[in-house]
């Protein structure tokens, strides 16, 4: 979802971005967070490299071992200054695999991941609980070049949901465990999100930058109280213990880290910040993610 990738020249600064679907954006193109920032740091540094471009790899619905096989099989080819590894809280912790088998994995990671989503859409859909059509989605991401920009964009009160209610409660309950300490799959989760970090680190050195992307719950306070509802046992949940976990292995490893999770609460406060039952996020959290990475990779570069 990017223009046409080119390998770093001497006079380049190229910065290559890993993500799942929030890579997507779920927006028109020039609101993806990627492009926010790639326009906000060719304005910076338009004095100090010839071409200044973000090379989006994001795929939706992979994880940390494909980010890894992306990595090694796609990205390094392009010789970038810098690597961001997005890590998305609610669904890239886990996921661990043998680097030396990391085709296979990529391979069967699709087939499964790809029916498993297909399925539970049409399941949406035939139970008419409100979701909007399939197509939806993929239309806020393909816009005709100048042709009206859809006004829900810019007034979300003006949005369809992806999501019925249920489904949507479904989808951020399960999220909600990896912030739970005292889940016996949260620590075996963390394990194997580390040791991939790990080798990605190992490759990488220090061209490695990690953002970290918060789930929604951890940004709106009316759907955490109403998900700490549907749990047995609400004291147990720790709300940003994802972030404080890799946040201290990355301190630990000198790995430098970019938390969104405290710009988007911030910008929540001015107004939504994701899409109306839909986990992605809105133009305006997209600009907000895509102003804090122009920021932090503009200040990397001032340090060297």
């Amino acid at each position: 979802h990017d223009k046409e990738f080119f390998k770093r020249k001497e006079n380049d600064f190229l910065v290559a971005l890993l993500a799942d679907s929030f890579g997507m954006g779920v927006v028109p193109y020039d609101f993806n967070f990627v492009s926010v920032a790639e326009t906000a740091l060719q304005k910076k540094l338009s004095d100090r490299f010839q071409r200044i471009a973000i090379h989006n790899f994001g795929i939706p619905s992979i994880g940390m071992r494909e980010y890894a096989y992306l990595l090694t099989t796609e990205v390094l080819q392009f010789c970038p200054n810098l690597v961001l590894l997005c890590v998305f809280v609610g669904n890239d912790i886990g996921g661990g695999f043998d680097s030396k088998n990391s085709r296979q994995c990529f391979q069967g990671w699709f087939v499964w991941t790809v029916a498993n989503r297909v399925l539970a859409l049409l399941g949406e859909v035939s139970r008419g609980k409100g979701m909007v059509p399939i197509g939806e989605p993929m239309e806020k991401t393909l816009v005709t070049k100048g042709s009206p920009l859809p006004s829900y964009l810019f007034d979300n009160s003006l949005e369809l949901p992806t999501f019925s209610k249920e489904a949507f409660l479904h989808i951020e309950s399960s999220r909600l465990e990896i912030c739970n300490p005292h889940n016996s799959s949260t620590a075996r989760k963390f394990e194997e999100f580390f040791k991939v970090l790990q080798y990605i680190e190992n490759l990488l050195k220090e061209k490695l930058l990690v953002v970290l992307i918060p789930d929604q719950f951890q940004v709106d306070n009316l759907l955490y109280d109403r998900i700490l509802q549907t749990k047995d046992r609400p004291k147990q949940y720790i709300r940003n213990y994802p972030q404080e976990r890799i946040i201290e292995y990355c301190l630990l490893h000198h790995i430098p880290v970019l938390d969104l999770l405290q710009p988007l609460i911030l910008a929540e406060k001015e107004g939504k910040t994701y899409h109306l039952r839909d986990t992605h996020w809105n133009t305006h959290g997209n600009r907000v993610a895509g102003e804090a990475i122009s920021s932090s990779i503009f200040l990397k570069c001032q340090k060297r």
